[in-house]
């Protein structure tokens, strides 16, 4: 989420993909991060970037003297926006570790909470990151990420911590499942201690 990016280029090219809707009550999800001039956001706190409606006009926070929402500038659409800003795809794994879901385009992931798609009340299956390509979205997936799911039309990315489970027909959307790969070697028995 926005409160764990450190530099002001980072915090305004994104938005918070924390995998819960709110902090406090208040929405996180999805919007805008805040860079607060450099400095923490929160008197009690040590965050340099925060989600727009966490800290924008929340009573129980005092606004920053100094902060800038992420958005497209100079009437730059989204896809404009991503293409000039400068954050190099994560180190992670490569296209080749995935496998599509039902022919990975034209497809929407499901699975994990309930098997649906990935939201319950407070709780998602998955983080929410902006990306240029498929590929970038798939490099997103480190560690215990199960799954992608892209809509190039948006540079929009779901990574999935949830398994992914199967998907479903939606036009522009695409859904990939990280292969599970299993690093084995044969054992050696001794002589004579065959089955």
């Amino acid at each position: 989420g926005c409160n764990m990016i450190k530099d002001e280029s980072s915090c305004m090219n994104s938005r918070d993909g924390r995998f819960f809707e709110f902090l406090d009550g208040r929405s996180t999800r999805s919007e805008p991060c805040v860079w607060c001039g450099g400095k923490p956001c929160q008197s009690t706190g040590s965050n340099l970037c925060e989600s727009f409606s966490y800290i924008i006009g929340n009573p129980h926070m005092t606004a920053p003297a100094t902060w800038i929402v992420a958005n497209c500038l100079d009437g730059r659409n989204v896809a404009e926006s991503v293409s000039r800003a400068k954050q190099g795809a994560p180190a992670g794994p490569p296209p080749s570790d995935f496998e599509p879901m039902n022919g990975g385009s034209g497809q929407a992931c499901r699975g994990g909470i309930g098997a649906g798609d990935g939201k319950k009340p407070g709780q998602w299956s998955y983080s929410i990151w902006t990306a240029a390509t498929l590929e970038q979205c798939m490099a997103y997936c480190t560690g215990s990420c199960t799954g992608v799911e892209y809509k190039a039309a948006d540079d929009y990315c779901e990574v999935w911590w949830e398994k992914v489970t199967t998907s479903v027909p939606v036009p522009g959307f695409s859904c990939y499942k990280k292969k599970v790969l299993v690093n084995w070697k044969p054992v050696e028995l001794p002589p004579g201690a065959g089955l």
